[in-house]
């Protein structure tokens, strides 16, 4: 993934695609193979256990993974998060931001070790256009009874063909899953592009959210835990 500055009309536009990994034999450890979305574990539990990073490729970071994905991102959606920039010597990886500093030793294409710390980052592996067939929860317990009731839950299926069925993931108020019309159930089609779902719905919405596998996990693969909008959902 690589991030291109475009300037245009005296604004700055900011264009992420994704780059392909190579193999650990004739990998060129660089700024340019570096670029890609990296996730670590941390000490904690529940939604704030996991850190992002997003290395552009040339240089630059995102201290976490905006939570609208990288699809069609702009500058004035990072303007809540935290920027800053990376240099790789050999397999030292030094980043810092104006809050952070990093250093990381480059263990191999897809792992990264953060000097004094145990939890090491792995590359995010998500291609771009895969189909997922099955229906995900923000439950850990994705056999409770209540899911499988009529009405809003907090369910989102996706099918091989493309299409979706959202009975109410972003639903706060299921006793009316109706009062937000922005997240309220619907279907539709999806993308998954450039670390990003896509959800377009029927009635004209469009839901953009950040997608990834479990670390290093290839979700076309292993799709048990998810993370969409960077909060954990479960296969049923």
């Amino acid at each position: 993934m690589k991030v291109r500055k475009i300037m245009s009309v005296g604004y700055l536009v900011l264009i992420l695609t994704v780059a392909c990994g190579s193999d650990d034999d004739t990998f060129r450890y660089d700024v340019d193979s570096l670029g890609g979305v990296w996730m670590s574990f941390k000490a904690g539990s529940g939604f704030d256990n996991v850190k992002w990073i997003v290395f552009d490729g040339e240089g630059h970071i995102i201290d976490d993974l905006p939570r609208m994905g990288l699809y069609e991102i702009t500058e004035n959606d990072l303007s809540n998060y935290t920027l800053g920039t990376y240099s790789v010597s050999g397999r030292d990886v030094q980043a810092s931001t104006a809050y952070t500093s990093y250093t990381f030793n480059w263990n191999d294409v897809n792992t990264l070790t953060r000097e004094g710390y145990t939890y090491k980052f792995y590359r995010c592996t998500v291609n771009d256009n895969m189909r997922l067939n099955g229906s995900w929860t923000t439950y850990s317990n994705t056999s409770d009874p209540y899911l499988d009731q009529a009405g809003a839950r907090p369910v989102l299926a996706l099918g091989n063909d493309g299409t979706f069925i959202d009975r109410g993931l972003w639903v706060t108020n299921f006793t009316d899953p109706y009062a937000n019309a922005e997240a309220a159930p619907g279907n539709g089609t999806y993308q998954i592009l450039n670390y990003t779902l896509v959800l377009t719905y029927s009635d004209g919405r469009v839901r953009k959210r950040s997608f990834t596998g479990t670390v290093n996990q290839d979700p076309a693969r292993n799709a048990d835990l998810l993370y969409i909008g960077n909060n954990p959902v479960h296969k049923r």
